[in-house]
C-alpha cells in the first residue's frame, strides 16, 4: 500500500525522527555503540509459539509483523525473548524485556507499565467447551458450578469472573502454564470449559459457549524507561499517519483466512432446528453473480452460501424466483412464514423493508462503470427500487437517473449510449468485465459508496431464525467463502482462441511468439540432422510431434493445463533424448536454445493459467554449481527479448574468480534476477538503459562474496514508498505507473528469497532518475575443474538399482509412450506397454506374481482412466496387487489432482513434462520402499 500523505507531513516526521536520532546518539556513544539504531528486546509467549504444523501460530506471526512495522519507524533492531506469558510480564518489570504486545489495562498493571497511546486493537473473552459438551450457548443456569481453565498471568479470568457475577452464576477457576496445556486439560475432562482472548489459534473440536468483555490491548514498556515509550508512541503515530487502517489491514492479513470456531446454539435454537424447518428464500433471477437462474433452478453466491448453512443446520430452503428487485420486496410484504432474502448490509435500509439483517457474508467496493473513463458523467443507469439506486441519489444528487429493472439492462444502457455510467459492486464488476461486450469498459472504484451483502430475515419470521443464521454464517470457513466467490466469478462464455487474444494480448503474443520460435528452431535442427541416416526415425518422430503441436495449437491455448503440457512433454522429452546423440556443435547449440525456451514457455503457461495460487509449503534451497556461461544463456534467452521489444539497452557484466563456480539454487537466483530485470524493463521508458552487474570475491574461508546490482534510468520511486517497498501488496500510486501495476507481491517474494539465502537487498531510487537494487550474499563455491566422482558413483548405484527391472507403462499417447520407454530403457529397464487403463489391468493380472517392479499410470486414457485402473489393480485377489508401486505420470498437476491419485491407491505422482531425474528418483524410492 503506497503512502499517500502530503509531503509536508512527511517532512515534519522526518525532522522529528532526526531529532530523536541525535538525542539517542549521546547514549549510544557512551555505551560504545554506533549511533542511530538500537536493539530492543521483545517478549513472545514461548508455550504456544508453534502451530500444529510446526510453524509459528497466527498470533505470534501477527505480533512480530506488528512490531517489525513499528521498528522500521523507530530505527530499532529486534531481539525476541521467549517466556511464558506471566514470566514475560515480570521480565518487563525487571527490565529484561523492553516491550510486550497485546496487554490489556488493569489498575494493578498501570503501576508497573507505560501503555502506548494508540491501541493495537480489541480483545474479547471467549468461553470454549468441547464439541460434545452438554452445555449450550449463554446457558447461564447450566454454567453454575463449572470448572474453568485459564492461562496463568492472564487478566481474562478476572473479566470473566465479573461477567459471571453479572449473569448470576459461579465457577471454579484453574490456571495452566500455557494455552495448549489448558486445552489439553479440557480435552481430558480436567475442566469443563476454558477462557481465552481469541478464537483463531484455538484447536479444532471446540465450540464457543459465550462471548463477553471486549477490551482494548496495547504495547507496554516498563515505567523505568520513559524514553522508550516516547520512541514507541512517535513511531506508531508515523505508522498510523501513513496507513490509518494499519491495525485492520494487518489483522485481516494474518487472521482473514483463519477458520472460525463454531458458536454454540442455545437450547431454544437447538429445539427449533430439530423440527427441520422450511424457510422461503425470495430470489432474483437477474442479479449475477449473486443470484441467477441456471437449468431452471437457483444458482449464484447466495444459494451457495445458503447450501452451506443448510449443511450446518439442517434448514431446508425453498426458493421463490422473482425477475426483479421490486418483485422481491413486493413478495415479502405481509408474508408470515419464515422468509429470508439477500439484502445490503445497511440497518436503516433493512428496517425500512421490515427486515432484520445478519452480518455480511461478502463486502467490497462499489465501482462506477462507463464506456470510457475520464469524463464526468451526467446520466446514470440504476435498478429501480434497489439499494445502490438509493445511495447514488444520496451521494450524487446532480446525476440524472435512468431507471431499469436489472443490472444487465443497466450495462446494456451504458453500452448503447442511453446512460453515461452505472454502478456495480466489486463482485458484479468482476463478473461483467469477463464478458467480451464489457471487458474494455472503465471500472473506477467509488470513494464514497461500499456495499456488503447479508441475509435479511423478515420480522414476521420465527425470532430464533435470525440468531441461527447469524451463527451459522460464522461457521463457514473463509476459504469456503472464497471458493464460492471464485466459482461464481466469471461468466460461462467459451474460451475461444480469439477471446484469449483479446483478454491476454501481451501474454498470448509472448506465447504464440515462443511457440513460433520454438517450432522454427526445431525445424532448423531437423533440417541440419536430416542427412544422418541413423537419426531418420527419431527425426521423423520429432517432425510428427511438431506437426501435432501445430495442429493442437488452438486446443493447446484454450483448454486446461493438461492439454497445454502434453505437447511440451514431447518437445522437452525429444530434446533431452536427442541431446544424448553425437551431433555437430551447431545442432547442439540449437538444442540448448530449444530447451531454455521450452522451460521459459512452460513457466509462462503456468502464470497464464494459474488464476488462483495454491498455498505453498516451506521454501528450500537446492544449491548446485551454476556456471557463468549457463547464466548468460538464461539472461539472453529470457530477459534480453523483453528489453529489445522496448528498444532498451541491456548491459550485462559479471566477474567470478578464476577456477571457481558458485553454488546457487538455479531456480531461485533466476527468479530473483528475472523479477528485478523485468521490473526494470517495465518501469523504464522506450529507449532506456538497464544494467546488470555482478561481482564475486573469494573469501579466506573458501566461500564467495557476491554483489549483484540491477539499475535503470526509469521512473524511480518516492522516499515514502521505499520504506514499505518489500511489504506484501505495496504499490505506489502515481500517474506515470498507473498502467504498469502488478500484484504488489514480486518484491516481497524477492525479499523472502534473499533472506532465505542469508543475504540482504537494498534500493536507491529517485523519482524521474531511476532505481538501483543491490543484493549481497555469501555462497559456497566449487573448483571449476573438480571431477564429480561422488555424483558418478551415485549415478552408477542408481543405474544398478533400476537395471533389469520390469515396468508396466500404461499410456495412450504414442509420443509419450516413446519418450517414457526411451527414458526407462536408458536405465536398463524392461518396459511393457498398455495403451489404456483396461489393457493395463489385463496385462498385470496375466503376469506372473512379482514379475513387475512398478507401474507407471497415465490418468487420461480411453476405455478406463488411470484412477479406475489403479483401483481395479488394488482390488485383484493376488498377493502383489496391494504391494506393487503405482506411480501416476500425468499432466494433471494441481493439488486436488494429485490427491485423487493417492485416493485411488497410487503411491506417487510424476508431473508432465517428464523430468528424467524426477522420474528416476520416484522409481528408485518406490522400489526401495517395496524392498
Amino acid at each position: 500500500m503506497a503512502d499517500k500523505k502530503p509531503a509536508r507531513v512527511l517532512r515534519s516526521m522526518i525532522l522529528a525522527m532526526i531529532c530523536m536520532v541525535m538525542l539517542s546518539s549521546v547514549f549510544a556513544a557512551a555505551a560504545g555503540k554506533p549511533s542511530g539504531r538500537r536493539t530492543i528486546r521483545a517478549g513472545v509467549s514461548d508455550a504456544d509459539t508453534l502451530g500444529t504444523n510446526g510453524a509459528e501460530n497466527r498470533t505470534v506471526s501477527f505480533q512480530k509483523d506488528y512490531l517489525q512495522a513499528v521498528a522500521e519507524y523507530a530505527s530499532w533492531d529486534l531481539v525476541y525473548v521467549e517466556a511464558s506469558w506471566s514470566d514475560c510480564l515480570e521480565k518487563v518489570k525487571s527490565g529484561e524485556i523492553d516491550v510486550l504486545l497485546d496487554v490489556s489495562k488493569t489498575d494493578e498493571r498501570l503501576a508497573y507499565y507505560d501503555y502506548s497511546s494508540e491501541s493495537m486493537g480489541t480483545e474479547m473473552c471467549y468461553l470454549f467447551g468441547r464439541s460434545d459438551t452438554k452445555l449450550h450457548y449463554d446457558d447461564f443456569s447450566a454454567f453454575e458450578g463449572m470448572t474453568v481453565g485459564y492461562e496463568a498471568g492472564s487478566t481474562i479470568i478476572d473479566a470473566f469472573r465479573e461477567y459471571a457475577g453479572q449473569m448470576g452464576f459461579r465457577f471454579t477457576a484453574k490456571s495452566y502454564e500455557s494455552g495448549s496445556a489448558m486445552f489439553k486439560a479440557l480435552d481430558v475432562g480436567e475442566v469443563d470449559t476454558v477462557v481465552q482472548n481469541n478464537f483463531y489459534d484455538t484447536p479444532d473440536g471446540h465450540i464457543i459457549l459465550a462471548k463477553c468483555c471486549p477490551s482494548p490491548v496495547y504495547i507496554v514498556t516498563s515505567k523505568t524507561n520513559p524514553d522508550l515509550m516516547t520512541e514507541l508512541n512517535s513511531a506508531m503515530a508515523q505508522l498510523f499517519s501513513f496507513n490509518p487502517s494499519f491495525n485492520a489491514d494487518l489483522f485481516e492479513y494474518h487472521f482473514g483466512t483463519a477458520s472460525s470456531q463454531a458458536v454454540g446454539y442455545t437450547q431454544e435454537e437447538m429445539n427449533y432446528l430439530a423440527e427441520k424447518p422450511v424457510v422461503n428464500v425470495f430470489y432474483e433471477t437477474n442479479w449475477a453473480p449473486f443470484e441467477y437462474e441456471k437449468e431452471g433452478g437457483a444458482a449464484g453466491i447466495t444459494p451457495d452460501i445458503l447450501s452451506a448453512i443448510s449443511a450446518d443446520t439442517g434448514i431446508r430452503f425453498h426458493y421463490v424466483l422473482s425477475s426483479s428487485t421490486q418483485d422481491i420486496y413486493a413478495g415479502i410484504s405481509g408474508i408470515t412464514t419464515d422468509t429470508v432474502m439477500a439484502v445490503s448490509y445497511d440497518y436503516i435500509w433493512a428496517n425500512s423493508h421490515d427486515l432484520l439483517v445478519t452480518q455480511p457474508y461478502v463486502s467490497g467496493a462499489v465501482l462506477r462503470v462507463s464506456k470510457e473513463g475520464g469524463s464526468e458523467p451526467k446520466t446514470v443507469a440504476i435498478v429501480e427500487g434497489g439499494y445502490l439506486a438509493s445511495r447514488i441519489r444520496q451521494v450524487y444528487p446532480d446525476l440524472q437517473c435512468v431507471e431499469y429493472l436489472t443490472f444487465g439492462e443497466c450495462m446494456d444502457a451504458v453500452s448503447g449510449g442511453k446512460a453515461d455510467c452505472t454502478y456495480l459492486n466489486y463482485f458484479q464488476a468482476n463478473y461483467y468485465r469477463t464478458m467480451n461486450a464489457f471487458r474494455d469498459f472503465s471500472y473506477q472504484p467509488d470513494e464514497y459508496i461500499t456495499q456488503g451483502i447479508s441475509l435479511g430475515v423478515t420480522k414476521e419470521s420465527n425470532p430464533l431464525l435470525f440468531g441461527v443464521l447469524s451463527k451459522s454464517l460464522q461457521h463457514i470457513a473463509p476459504n469456503a467463502v472464497q471458493g464460492i466467490l471464485s466459482e461464481n466469478a466469471v461468466t460461462t462464455e467459451d474460451y475461444t482462441f480469439r477471446l484469449l487474444l483479446q483478454r491476454y494480448p501481451v501474454q498470448m503474443a509472448l506465447l504464440i511468439g515462443g511457440i513460433g520460435t520454438l517450432t522454427g528452431l526445431l525445424i532448423v535442427f531437423l533440417v541440419t540432422a536430416d542427412a544422418r541416416r541413423r537419426k531418420n526415425r527419431q527425426l521423423a518422430v520429432s517432425i510428427r510431434e511438431a506437426d501435432a503441436a501445430n495442429r493442437a495449437k488452438s486446443e493447446f491455448l484454450s483448454r486446461m493445463s493438461h492439454d497445454m503440457r502434453t505437447p511440451l512433454n514431447g518437445i522437452l522429452g525429444m530434446t533431452y533424448l536427442t541431446e544424448k546423440m553425437e551431433l555437430p556443435p551447431p545442432a547442439q547449440k540449437n538444442l540448448k536454445k530449444i530447451d531454455v525456451s521450452s522451460r521459459f514457455l512452460l513457466n509462462l503457461i503456468n502464470d497464464l493459467l494459474d488464476m488462483s495460487k495454491a498455498e505453498s509449503g516451506k521454501i528450500e534451497l537446492h544449491p548446485e554449481p551454476y556456471r557463468p556461461e549457463e547464466f548468460r544463456t538464461y539472461i539472453d534467452a529470457v530477459v534480453r527479448p523483453l528489453c529489445e521489444k522496448k528498444n532498451q539497452t541491456l548491459d550485462v557484466e559479471f566477474t567470478v574468480p578464476d577456477g571457481c563456480v558458485p553454488m546457487l539454487d538455479k531456480l531461485r537466483i533466476n527468479q530473483i534476477v528475472f523479477n528485478l530485470l523485468s521490473n526494470a524493463s517495465k518501469y523504464t521508458p522506450e529507449g532506456g538503459r538497464i544494467r546488470y552487474r555482478s561481482q564475486s570475491n573469494l573469501l579466506p574461508d573458501g566461500k564467495l562474496s557476491m554483489y549483484i546490482q540491477v539499475s535503470d534510468n526509469g521512473i524511480g520511486m518516492s522516499e515514502q514508498f521505499q520504506k514499505v517497498l518489500f511489504t506484501p501488496f505495496s504499490q505506489e500510486s502515481r500517474n506515470e505507473n498507473s498502467d504498469l501495476r502488478g500484484s504488489g507481491l514480486g518484491l516481497a517474494i524477492i525479499k523472502q528469497l534473499v533472506d532465505l539465502m542469508g543475504g540482504t537487498i537494498s534500493v536507491d531510487s529517485k523519482p524521474g532518475v531511476g532505481s538501483a537494487f543491490t543484493v549481497e550474499c555469501i555462497v559456497d563455491c566449487v573448483p571449476s575443474d573438480v571431477a564429480p566422482t561422488t555424483d558418478q558413483q551415485a549415478e552408477e548405484d542408481k543405474d544398478a538399482l533400476l537395471n533389469g527391472r520390469h515396468v508396466l507403462l500404461c499410456e495412450d499417447h504414442p509420443l509419450n509412450q516413446e519418450i517414457a520407454k526411451a527414458l526407462l530403457q536408458e536405465k536398463g529397464m524392461t518396459v511393457d506397454l498398455a495403451e489404456n487403463g483396461q489393457r493395463g489391468v489385463e496385462v498385470f493380472s496375466q503376469s506372473p506374481i512379482g514379475y513387475y517392479d512398478a507401474i507407471l499410470m497415465d490418468i487420461r486414457m480411453p476405455i478406463l482412466d488411470g484412477y479406475g485402473a489403479a483401483r481395479a489393480i488394488r482390488a485383484l485377489s493376488r498377493p502383489d496387487a496391494g504391494m506393487i508401486p503405482i506411480l501416476a505420470m500425468s499432466a494433471d498437476v494441481l493439488t486436488a489432482d494429485v490427491k485423487k491419485c493417492f485416493d485411488a491407491g497410487m503411491n506417487g505422482h510424476v508431473a508432465k513434462p517428464i523430468d528424467p531425474a524426477a522420474l528416476r528418483k520416484a522409481l528408485e524410492d518406490a522400489i526401495q520402499k517395496r524392498a
